[in-house]
């Protein structure tokens, strides 16, 4: 995402956690972030590294009046492993859900193999 000049510069003398927090809060990012999955067709997902990122997420494509009626799932550390399993394999069977997911959880090892978009949101 491209950010002003004047965003750019005020990020630009930010400390590294000071960073984190702004793009993870930032509402322009995040109503970006949740137009461009909710406008893309079949099974998505959303890659974050910040758990109250995620939340944030999640949280604005349930809330959103253009989700029109698609699962959202939401997989983070604090989900577990059973629930995990149980979300991976029903998006086996769906066309058109979103996982909202940190980088963490879908590493080595995650197969879905009826996934067809990947937003990398990972500040």
């Amino acid at each position: 995402m491209k950010y002003d000049k004047d965003t750019s510069k005020i990020i630009k003398k930010m400390k590294y956690q000071d960073e984190i927090k702004y793009l993870v809060t930032n509402t322009k990012r995040n109503n970006f972030i949740t137009n461009l999955s909710l406008s893309m067709k079949n099974n998505t997902i959303i890659l974050f590294n910040f758990i109250e990122h995620g939340k944030i997420i999640y949280k604005l494509l349930n809330d959103s009046k253009y989700r029109n009626n698609r699962n959202i799932y939401l997989i983070y550390g604090g989900i577990e492993g059973e629930e995990r399993e149980r979300i991976w394999k029903i998006m086996e069977m769906e066309d058109d859900a979103i996982i909202v997911a940190s980088s963490g959880c879908m590493s080595t090892g995650v197969s879905i193999n009826n996934l067809h978009n990947i937003i990398f949101a990972i500040s």
